[in-house]
Parts: structure tokens; C-alpha cells; sequence
């Protein structure tokens, strides 16, 4: 990829963090409360203490997620009819508790007798202004990018808000690494004609978004790794 392509990439998304960065101006982080685990080996996702009306959005969308891990974590225990032995764990990590978003990392272990037993990695990102998922084509205000929802395909009517976005696949491209039998190619498409669909994230520590496309855990076992 040339100087260029790379040059408009950087503006794309430092674009999109200054404009959180306005936003956040005079706001204050939340306090998190960590609740019992849903299960011996899920963790179940903090609430906002002291919630405002909007941030009751939040803390009541967290509970609905719960309401449906908890009844994995009951179901899938014992053996399947195949003999083999059922389970569901999830860990959840605080990424980001403010000024804007508060923002969650799970890993989730899922298997409950199917074909194949489901490893994830995902993200929730909530506006704590608006109570409402972040949608990060609207924040791309220099590129055209598209909002698309993604499942996540871990037997929860979970749907995050990802983007379609030629740039986002140039800058995504340009510094992936293949790791074993997940290649490139694998997550996007060779010829240019379909762009990835990727999911965006507050990443703090790197004072950045962290860029990763949706669908690199279920394209390989191996792509599972680049993932987490």
C-alpha cells in the first residue's frame, strides 16, 4: 500500500478519535460494580453504580447478556448424547469506564453438545451519553463506511455494530502477519471485491482503536489465536 493510502488511513481514524475526544470534554469516568459469577466459571459483567437515566440503558443491556449466559452456564453442563463433556465459561475484562464509553472484553468457551465447540473474543462498547451501542461508522465522518450488525454466533441474540470501510481493510491489511494456516486471505477478500466487515474498540493502553474483523475467529482454529 502506498504513502498515501497509509496517510489517509492515519486521518481517518485520528479524525475519529478527536471527535470522541470533543465529546468527552468535562465528562467523568463511572464506577463499576463487580457482581457474583453467573456460574464457577463465567463471570458476569460489572454494573454502573449510581447510573444516570441513560446509563440505565447500559446497566439494564449488561443484565439482559447475563440473563442469557446464566442459562447456558445451566444448560450446557454434564455430557451430550455424544458422551463428551458440555460446558460454558466466560471471562469478562473492563477495557474503558469513561469519560465516553464504557467498553468490556469477553472471552467466551462455549459448548453445549453441537458440531463445534464456539471460542470468542468480543467487545461491548456502550456510549455512557446516549446509553446506546457505539456505532463507529458515524464517527468515520472522512471515509465512507457502512454500518453493518454482526452475530456473534455464540448462541445469544447479541448483535454489535461493525463497518464496512476500504480504508479500514487498506490500514488492516498493511500490518497483518500471518500466524500458522490463518493468512490474510482468509479474513479478506483477495480480489478487493467484498470488503470485511470489522468491529471497532476503544483500546487505552495504545491510545487508539483497536481495528480486528469480524469474522477471524470462526474462519480458522488457527485465526482463533491471532484474535485473542
Amino acid at each position: 500500500m502506498g504513502c498515501g493510502s497509509r496517510w489517509k488511513t492515519s486521518i481517518l481514524l485520528v479524525s475519529a478519535l478527536l471527535e470522541l475526544r470533543v465529546m468527552c470534554f468535562g465528562q467523568d469516568a463511572v464506577k463499576l460494580l463487580r457482581l457474583k459469577k453467573l456460574s464457577h466459571a463465567a463471570e458476569a459483567l460489572p454494573r454502573i453504580a449510581h447510573p444516570s437515566p441513560a446509563q440505565v440503558k447500559i446497566n439494564r443491556s449488561f443484565a439482559l447478556i447475563d440473563q442469557g449466559a446464566r442459562g447456558l452456564a445451566h444448560s450446557c453442563q454434564g455430557a451430550s448424547e455424544d458422551g463428551e463433556e458440555m460446558f460454558y465459561s466466560r471471562s469478562v475484562d473492563v477495557m474503558s469506564k469513561g469519560p465516553l464509553f464504557v467498553s468490556v472484553d469477553l472471552n467466551e468457551e462455549i459448548d453445549c453438545g453441537g458440531v463445534h465447540a464456539y471460542y470468542g473474543n468480543f467487545t461491548l462498547t456502550y456510549n455512557l451519553l446516549t446509553g446506546e451501542m457505539v456505532c463507529w461508522a458515524k464517527l468515520l465522518t472522512k471515509s465512507r463506511a457502512e454500518e453493518l450488525k454482526v452475530n456473534l454466533g455464540n448462541m445469544q441474540p447479541i448483535e454489535i455494530p461493525g463497518v464496512a470501510s476500504l480504508l479500514l481493510q487498506k490500514l488492516y491489511s498493511s500490518g497483518w502477519k500471518d500466524y500458522e494456516d490463518c493468512t490474510l486471505d482468509d479474513v479478506v477478500d483477495p480480489s478487493g471485491e467484498r470488503l470485511t466487515t470489522f468491529l471497532l474498540s476503544p483500546a487505552p493502553h495504545r491510545q487508539g482503536l483497536s481495528v480486528l474483523p469480524a469474522n477471524l475467529a470462526s474462519v480458522s482454529a488457527n485465526c482463533v489465536l491471532q484474535s485473542s
